[in-house]
């Protein structure tokens, strides 16, 4: 509120943010918004505040079943304790995390701002019980909470212990959501602080977290998730103050997929990826939680992040990927080749990158250039392909016009083609009968006019003779005619 003075006067007037805004332009800039587009606005601004009070009330709730394993009235949170506990999360920090425990409909009702109350319980309705303290299906589920912006949160992914099941509760689908925003709020717009670390999971992100607190004694580096297959483009970040990220998937074709889609959505930063394949960790399938909290490799895996020679580039590692995948395809198979660089020609958005990846391919004899080229500008259609294709055989084959028609040096003006028909003299074949009147016609000295240029005898013929249909010699410069 203090750096905020519109949640001020909305704090003191008790009115909505849209409603201040309206007044303060209607009375100080002459401004009149529309009652639609207010009470639209008014809508969106509750639907924040629910889902901001409902991440409130979550953490809430593990934080005190936590400390009170012996309250009847929060069981539900103990398996979800434990399980955070096998994976090694500092359960000291919970109440700073942006985790919690979706509760049951009684802690709701009692704990959220009475102002928002009615929101929030729309907003759990058909993920908790009516009854006070019915369980149902994910009530004790952990509660996950992503942010568009740090404070602000976009929807809350919600996992059972145990299991991989998961859905999500008010998300904002047009809204960036990432995991772990408001950890670091201190580090965002500082100079210096320009790159993000991108993994794929909600607990990469914490043992990444925990790990730099091990280290370093305090966050040195943002860890953002992006929720695995729902990974959304990196650009908000942006506004933050970030221009940089480095993708850090889990080491297997998961989080090579995972890799390749924030790489094709991401498109307004500067990206690079961790190389696993020459890390320490390059030997068996793993990722960042795996690392940290179950083989206990924090502090080597946090130093292996920052070796500037285990970051690829985003070209490097396009050129890398496709290599591994081609490897196993046969050298005739140029369908299978063009599905491998269907997948990955997307993840390369500036024309200096895709020149990056054609040199990397070839010093590495991967696959012909021409195709590689023609795949990576071509459409998605068959026809498209096949067209960019020829034009790219076309270009490495022949020369182009501008260079055909260039003499080479030290020769200006003179003719390039084969002495045998441009200096020599030589006596024409027999004509055939329907060439016969364009090789006899003669001019006033005798001399044919079908006579080949460089004959002694030769002269242009005059004016009124027009030798076309069949002068099959080819064309001489005038500069050559005596």
């Amino acid at each position: 509120v203090a750096r905020d003075p519109i949640a001020l006067l909305s704090a003191i007037l008790g009115l909505s943010r849209a409603d201040v805004v309206s007044q303060v332009l209607r009375q100080h800039a002459g401004v009149a918004l529309s009652k639609t587009f207010t009470k639209d606005q008014a809508q969106e601004e509750r639907a924040q505040f629910a889902r901001d009070e409902l991440a409130r009330v979550a953490t809430q709730a593990l934080v005190h079943g936590v400390a009170r394993p012996g309250d009847a009235s929060y069981v539900f949170v103990q398996e979800a304790a434990r399980w955070l506990l096998q994976r090694k999360v500092d359960l000291t920090l919970l109440g700073s995390l942006p985790l919690g425990v979706l509760p049951t409909r009684r802690i709701i009702y009692d704990n959220v701002d009475p102002a928002i109350r009615k929101e929030v319980l729309e907003l759990v309705d058909g993920f908790v019980p009516d009854s006070p303290d019915g369980l149902g299906e994910w009530v004790g589920s952990l509660c996950f909470s992503f942010e568009s912006a740090p404070q602000t949160v976009s929807g809350l992914l919600l996992r059972k212990p145990k299991s991989k099941a998961r859905c999500w509760i008010g998300r904002d689908a047009e809204a960036a959501s990432f995991f772990g925003l408001s950890l670091f709020t201190a580090l965002f717009g500082r100079a210096g602080c320009d790159t993000a670390w991108l993994v794929e999971g909600e607990l990469d992100q914490l043992s990444l977290f925990q790990a730099q607190l091990q280290v370093d004694g305090s966050v040195t580096q943002p860890v953002l998730a992006l929720a695995g297959g729902s990974a959304p483009s990196a650009d908000g970040l942006r506004t933050l103050g970030i221009d940089q990220v480095m993708v850090i998937g889990d080491n297997d074709p998961g989080g090579q997929g995972f890799t390749r889609l924030v790489l094709e959505k991401t498109t307004g930063l500067r990206a690079q990826v961790f190389d696993w394949e020459h890390s320490p960790f390059a030997g068996a399938p793993s990722d960042p939680d795996d690392l940290c909290a179950a083989q206990g490799q924090g502090p080597t895996f946090l130093a292996a992040l920052r070796d500037p020679d285990l970051q690829l580039s985003r070209h490097r590692w396009v050129a890398q990927s496709v290599m591994a995948e081609l490897g196993v395809v046969e050298l005739g198979d140029l369908d299978g080749q063009r599905n491998i660089l269907e997948r990955f020609r997307k993840t390369l958005h500036a024309a200096e990158e895709k020149e990056l990846l054609f040199e990397e391919l070839a010093e590495a004899n991967a696959a012909p250039r021409v195709l590689l080229q023609a795949t990576l500008t071509s459409g998605s259609t068959e026809q498209e392909f096949v067209y960019a294709l020829m034009r790219r055989i076309k270009e490495e084959m022949l020369p182009s016009p501008s260079t055909a028609a260039t003499p080479p040096p030290g020769r200006a003006g003179t003719d390039t083609r084969s002495p045998s028909l441009c200096t020599a003299p030589r006596t024409p074949s027999p004509p055939s009968p329907r060439k016969s009147w364009a090789l006899t016609r003669t001019t006033g000295s005798g001399q044919r006019s079908g006579c080949p240029p460089g004959s002694r005898t030769s002269r242009p013929p005059p004016p009124a003779t027009r030798l076309t249909r069949g002068h099959f010699w080819p064309s001489t410069p005038t500069s050559r005619t005596t």
